[in-house]
C-alpha cells in the first residue's frame, strides 16, 4: 500500500468500511444499553472525521499525479544540473518531470551535445546519471547538436 496509489486507496476503503461497521455496532450498543441516542450521529461524525483524515494525503498525491507535478522531493534545478553535468553536453533545455503513477517519474528534455560527441554515447550517459542519481528510467531525450536554434512558436 506504500507504493501504489491504488492499493493505498482501496486498503484506506476497506479500513474505513470495516471502522464503519465497528462504529455502527458501538453505537447501536450504547443507544441499547444506555439510551444515549446521540452515540450514532457521534460515532458519525468521528468515522467522518478519521476518513478525511486519513484520504487527505492519498487525495494530495494523486492530484501532484493528475496535474503532472514534479514529484515532491525532486529538484528540478538539480537534474537539469546532472544533465548538464555529463560529458559532451552543451546545454538542456524543455526540460520537464512529473509523476506518472505513485513511485513512477518521467523525463522529458532536449539536451544541446557538442559536435565531437557522439549522440548515442552522450544519451547512454545522461540515461544512466539519471537513473543512478534520481531512479528516473522513464526518459525521452531529444538530442540537438551544436548550433541547433528552435523555431519560433507563434500563436
Amino acid at each position: 500500500r506504500s507504493e501504489s496509489l491504488n492499493v493505498r486507496g482501496a486498503w484506506l476503503h476497506v479500513l474505513t468500511d470495516a471502522l464503519g461497521s465497528v462504529g455502527a455496532i458501538l453505537g447501536g450498543l450504547l443507544i441499547w444499553a444506555f439510551g444515549w441516542a446521540w452515540a450514532d450521529p457521534a460515532v458519525s461524525v468521528l468515522i467522518g472525521l478519521l476518513v478525511v483524515f486519513s484520504s487527505w494525503n492519498l487525495l494530495k498525491e494523486t492530484v501532484t499525479v493528475l496535474m503532472e507535478s514534479a514529484p515532491a522531493g525532486l529538484d528540478v534545478d538539480r537534474v537539469r544540473d546532472a544533465i548538464a553535468g555529463v560529458a559532451g553536453v552543451t546545454g538542456v533545455h524543455d526540460l520537464h518531470v512529473w509523476s506518472i503513477t505513485s513511485g513512477m517519474v518521467a523525463l522529458s528534455a532536449h539536451v544541446q551535445v557538442a559536435a565531437d560527441h557522439g549522440s548515442n554515447a552522450v544519451l547512454a550517459a545522461v540515461r544512466g546519471r539519471l537513473q543512478d542519481a534520481f531512479g528516473i528510467d522513464h526518459t525521452t531525450i531529444q538530442i540537438e547538436h551544436g548550433g541547433f536554434v528552435e523555431s519560433p512558436t507563434h500563436g
